[in-house]
């Protein structure tokens, strides 16, 4: 019943507002098929050396993201998370999907704290992550709470301030889940990689060893 009502709901949004290409304008659909040709779909090496000094502690094994954080990646990403377009989530794991070339047994998400889902009314990532479930038929679990609200993390131009920002903000969820599975984080950005490395400290420290990430754009 409530899958019909969500359906009619966002059928009449698009008729009342419909969607806009996001670097043209031209209406239809958010990234029109000529401005689709903008995107680079070039799926980044392991971002692990890149990000993490030689002898830093590394829990995440594996980093990819999808797009180069442009001025387009910038704005779409903008629309999704800020302005309250989240059906942008299709398209988005929809990317992932074709472009992410994953391995795992399970995908979760990086959560966002509670003040954060209050202000936003929903996880970015989360609906990602949920969608790409869908599309690959790998379940999805939440294995982390977010415990501790800060700032931003993106304001925070120092590599070790950034660090600091990010410690011990997560909290893990109890999961039966097998400790030998292959655990997919998803995010939206990897900036530093330093929110990805520390859920995945929290998930190590739970017993998890085989922990990879996919983003959808790597920079600032």
């Amino acid at each position: 019943m409530w899958k019909a009502i969500k359906k009619i709901f966002n059928w009449l949004l698009d008729v009342i507002y419909p969607p806009f290409c996001l670097r043209c304008g031209r209406m239809g659909e958010y990234v029109c098929e000529r401005c689709y040709s903008h995107l680079d779909f070039t799926l980044a090496d392991n971002l692990v050396p890149l990000l993490f000094a030689a002898g830093e502690p590394v829990y995440v094994q594996d980093i990819r993201a999808l797009l180069v954080y442009d001025p387009l990646v910038k704005k779409i990403l903008h629309h999704y998370k800020y302005l309250g377009v989240r059906d942008l989530s299709s398209m988005l794991a929809y990317w992932l999907y074709q472009f992410g070339h994953f391995e795992a047994d399970v995908i979760t998400f990086i959560p966002i704290h509670q003040k954060r889902f209050r202000e936003r009314g929903y996880n970015q990532s989360l609906l990602i992550a949920k969608e790409l479930s869908r599309l690959s038929g790998i379940p999805c679990q939440q294995l982390l709470r977010r415990s501790v609200h800060r700032q931003k993390q993106a304001l925070s131009k120092d590599k070790a301030e950034r660090l600091q920002k990010t410690k011990n903000i997560f909290t893990p969820v109890a999961s039966p889940l097998d400790r030998e599975c292959r655990i997919l984080l998803v995010d939206d950005v990897v900036t530093s990689g330093a929110t990805l490395n520390e859920a995945a400290r929290v998930l190590h420290a739970q017993g998890f060893n085989h922990i990879s990430a996919l983003a959808l754009a790597h920079g600032d």
